[in-house]
């Protein structure tokens, strides 16, 4: 599992310093502790800081991961006997190999008329937010709330959990003009 957690700061000269945190957990193994198989996790973790101006793009890599896998197919029982066997079986060996790389962009909102400016174009971006945009193209949503776990006697996860504990609303808000 792959966590990643941003933390901007916005310095005097609109520039955005970028703390960010990655864990990345994989299944390494496993130890069989009586009658349950457990899961050794091995953790792979980095926290870097990098500042950027407004509307550029970070580009994190290195995150790799390789699976090597030895399979065997054959006829059984005669797959098995020690010298005739390598006739009736196959063996394969793959290495399936994964690298993530992960994108960026901060963008600093200083009005109104920009962050729907932000918004908007964040919304066509992604084939959700477009479709919603053409669905609803006089409706804006600025007022949403954050969450307040503390409230409801929740702590908050990370940096994204303002945005999943939002409570629903029934219709959208006129935009405001």
């Amino acid at each position: 599992m792959l966590k990643l957690e941003v933390v901007p700061l916005i310095n005097s000269d609109g520039e955005v310093n970028l703390t960010i945190a990655q864990v990345n957990d994989t299944v390494v193994g496993t130890q069989r502790i009586e009658p349950n198989d457990i899961p050794i996790i091995g953790t792979e973790q980095l926290v870097t800081s990098v500042n950027v101006p407004d509307g550029q793009t970070v580009v994190l890599g290195g995150l790799i991961s390789e699976e090597k896998k030895k399979d065997t197919e054959g006829l059984p029982l005669i797959s098995r006997i020690p010298g005739l066997g390598r006739l009736f079986k196959d063996d394969t060996d793959s290495k399936v190999r994964r690298e993530l790389i992960i994108f960026i962009q901060p963008q600093v909102v200083t009005d109104d008329g920009t962050l729907r400016a932000a918004s908007r174009s964040e919304d066509f971006r992604t084939s959700v937010g477009g479709d919603a945009a053409r669905e609803f193209p006089d409706y804006i949503d600025t007022n949403v709330p954050p969450a307040t776990p503390a409230a409801e006697g929740k702590k908050p996860v990370g940096v994204l959990s303002r945005w999943f504990n939002r409570t629903p609303r029934t219709a959208p808000r006129p935009l405001v003009r």
